[in-house]
């Protein structure tokens, strides 16, 4: 992600740069669903603003892809446009298509969500060589780094060793954690999910006494420094990166 984010952004902002008839093929979809409400649908001020900015947003990429055509491929200017505008259309229309003033049918919404999430593949993908680059990277470190890895879940943060019974439950629920988060979209961590699982067997057989308040201190700061220490390192090398280039 790193690649696609840092050194090659511009190449990778949109997935089908090269077929713009395919994109605006699923924009025109959209364009049609949202051009039929009416002016009784949309009295809700909020609501129409946000579509309103929406069918800006969807004229705006028209233009652009009809200047592409005859290059058959989207400018690299042009594509973070495109992208940004996307994700921006998505969001408001989304936002409201739940609103009780739009009056639509439970089939109408489904065409409007399928339509949406078909235009959103074009900014929601990463390459297969990508995620095989990913996967060994996981899989290379876990080897180098195991031990410490093993020895921290598996002796520190409980008093006792894990044991099977133990390793088996937290597994478990780390795995149905997962599987829910990954259902629903939600942003969770692995790691932060199996050492709790883990305290959890380790209070469940010996109270909180089995618990090493040093290991789940360390582990508590972690969580709390990563989010304003990750915003304020990626921003700072934002403005570095821009300065210099």
């Amino acid at each position: 992600m790193l690649i696609l984010i840092a050194i090659v952004p511009s190449y990778f902002a949109i997935q089908d740069f090269q077929n713009p008839h395919k994109i605006q093929k699923e924009i025109q979809e959209v364009a049609s669903m949202v051009n039929t409400l009416s002016a009784e649908q949309l009295k809700d001020k909020k609501v129409e603003k946000d579509i309103n900015i929406a069918k800006e947003k969807i004229t705006e990429i028209g233009t652009i892809l009809n200047v592409s055509f005859a290059k058959n491929e989207i400018p690299k200017e042009k594509r973070f446009i495109i992208r940004k505008n996307i994700l921006d259309i998505d969001k408001r229309i989304k936002k409201n298509i739940n609103q009780t003033s739009l009056q639509l049918t439970q089939q109408e919404k489904s065409k409007i969500k399928d339509a949406l999430d078909n235009l959103k593949t074009n900014t929601d993908f990463a390459p297969y060589w990508v995620l095989l680059i990913i996967s060994l990277s996981l899989g290379l470190g876990t080897m180098i780094g195991w031990k410490k890895i093993v020895v921290t879940i598996g002796e520190k943060i409980g008093k006792a060793h894990l044991n099977y019974a133990q390793g088996a439950s937290a597994e478990m629920v780390t795995a149905g954690t997962i599987l829910l988060s990954s259902a629903y979209s939600l942003p969770v961590s692995t790691t932060h999910i199996l050492s709790s699982g883990v305290a959890g067997s380790m209070a469940a057989q010996g109270g909180l006494k089995n618990l090493q308040r040093k290991t789940l201190t360390n582990i508590a700061l972690a969580w709390v420094l990563t989010l304003p220490v990750c915003i304020t390192g990626a921003g700072g090398l934002y403005f570095l990166l821009h300065y210099l280039l």
